[in-house]
């Protein structure tokens, strides 16, 4: 009996072998680490791309534009439920976020107050309705250059892996001139789990990114403000063309340079 049964499970040992032999190569070849190696190398390229793309954007240099232009920041919230949520007062520290660092790369911006004592309610909501004619207005009211619209909007979906609901938030940033129209947009994406604070998960989205989305928007106020003094001066028929000037000496790299 004991001779069947050491017969059988050697019969058994024989054919888990038989059967590792012949996997492919490929997953025999399968370590964690391995994978891990791959994804650290695939996240320092795209970290490495993303800091060149924000070099490149950042190596305008126009310090003499921007002193002569301004830059509103107005935020809102777009709801499922409730439509937009515009009441400025709601977004302080996403706006002291996205204000203070604008303002360290040399953009002039108005305060949160200075915003809504010039723009009603009414008007703020329509404009981050993108209504190019509001945006007109308001621009004319603030005296303002430029305006630039967050959005933010999110969705709650359940996790089929851990079955937990997750928030997914969306903001987007457009710089518009005076004129309403659109000079540079940039969207960035992030989720949580911890509860449904979109807000927190928004102003996390803005720190953990706020390098490319300043350098885009910099970027954008330096090349369409250059072309808004050039138009700005007499016999802009024969001035000739002028694009945001190339320090050779310090080229910005990094947002924090300033």
């Amino acid at each position: 009996m004991m001779g069947q049964c050491a017969r059988f499970l050697f019969i058994v040992f024989s054919f888990v072998l038989l059967s590792l032999s012949c996997l492919p190569s490929y997953a025999r070849a399968f370590s964690f680490s391995g994978y891990e190696a791959r994804e650290a190398q695939e996240e320092a390229a795209a970290k490495a791309a993303r800091q060149q793309q924000v070099e490149d954007l950042m190596s305008v240099s126009c310090r003499k534009s921007l002193a002569k232009i301004k830059t509103a920041v107005i935020i809102g919230e777009k709801t499922d439920d409730r439509g937009w949520e515009t009441r400025q007062e709601n977004f302080g520290a996403l706006f002291d976020e996205v204000n203070q660092r604008l303002r360290r790369a040399g953009v002039r911006t108005y305060t949160q107050k200075e915003i809504t004592k010039q723009i009603a309610q009414e008007e703020i909501q329509a404009f981050l309705g993108n209504d190019p004619d509001r945006a007109v207005a308001a621009a004319k009211k603030l005296k303002a250059d430029f305006i630039l619209r967050g959005a933010i909007s999110s969705k709650v979906r359940l996790n089929p892996v851990v079955h937990v609901n997750e928030l997914f938030v969306t903001m987007t940033f457009t710089l518009v001139d005076a004129k309403g129209k659109t000079i540079t947009s940039i969207t960035e994406r992030g989720d949580s789990f911890a509860g449904a604070d979109t807000l927190g998960v928004a102003l996390a989205l803005v720190r953990d990114k706020a390098d490319l989305v300043v350098a885009t928007l910099y970027n954008g106020v330096c090349a369409a403000g250059s072309t808004t003094m050039r138009d700005a001066r007499p016999n802009v028929h024969a001035a000739p063309a002028v694009t945001p000037e190339r320090s050779k000496k310090s080229v910005t790299k990094n947002i924090k340079d300033f």
